[in-house]
């Protein structure tokens, strides 16, 4: 059986890849981006806020049917979309996004838990260190109550764009990676990664590697979410 968060990414999933594949122009790929195009992020963000929805609404129907029953399923998403030697990430919840290049390794997204929108509301770090609330504060797939009804929350879609480099890797990981590695998270990515060179990481064999690698130790770690990695090489992008 699927379970409940698993259906409500797939759900995530395929109008993400549906509202894309309708959406999208030829004309975005390999575009000098100016005032007169601007970079595509209104476009991705109305993407994930569509993703959203389809995922809410699935929520209002098991509500519906399960009379009364308040747990319903949402999930986290983190899309990677490159255009030339430019990347646009766009996250909600805590699957996080790494860049790993010649000068260590980023995680360039931020987790919406609790804790961290604590932080980003003005409260002060000495309250927030003591608060271990890592729910979520944020995901797709949020109800609140409106005039006795469920009805979509409002979700934040944080957006980030960054030059990246040939050797470059993007990685993609659900939160039960470095979950299951703790603050040695980063180092073990680093770790798993040793080994690859700038010109490999357009090699899908190694890359592949990588990542079997990186979720292999995680599991021997004793890992009990969901782990799923993604990796992304740069190679040569031209002119």
């Amino acid at each position: 059986d699927v379970g409940s968060g698993e259906f409500a990414a797939y759900l995530a999933d395929v109008e993400l890849q549906t509202q894309w594949n309708q959406k999208r122009t030829s004309a975005i790929y390999g575009r000098c981006f100016d005032a007169e195009h601007p970079f595509p992020e209104r476009f991705v963000r109305s993407l994930v806020e569509r993703a959203h929805l389809r995922v809410a609404a699935q929520g209002m129907l098991d509500r519906a049917g399960l009379e009364g029953a308040v747990a319903t399923a949402c999930t986290t998403i983190a899309a990677v979309a490159l255009f030339g030697d430019r990347c646009l990430v766009a996250s909600v919840g805590d699957s996080p996004v790494y860049l790993i290049s010649d000068q260590g390794l980023d995680k360039v997204t931020v987790d919406h838990t609790v804790q961290i929108a604590s932080l980003r509301a003005g409260r002060p770090l000495s309250e927030v260190i003591d608060d271990a609330d890592t729910a979520l504060g944020s995901a797709l797939g949020q109800l609140v109550m409106e005039d006795g009804d469920y009805v979509p929350a409002e979700v934040a879609v944080d957006l980030l764009t960054f030059r990246v480099f040939p050797g470059d890797i993007v990685l993609v990981c659900s939160d039960g990676i470095p979950d299951a590695f703790g603050r040695e998270a980063e180092r073990a990515i680093l770790a798993a990664a040793e080994g690859l060179v700038a010109g490999e990481v357009t090699d899908a064999g190694r890359l592949l590697a990588f990542v079997r690698r990186l979720v292999r130790r995680a599991d021997e770690r004793g890992g009990r979410d969901n782990m799923t990695a993604v990796a992304v090489g740069i190679g040569d992008y031209g002119p």
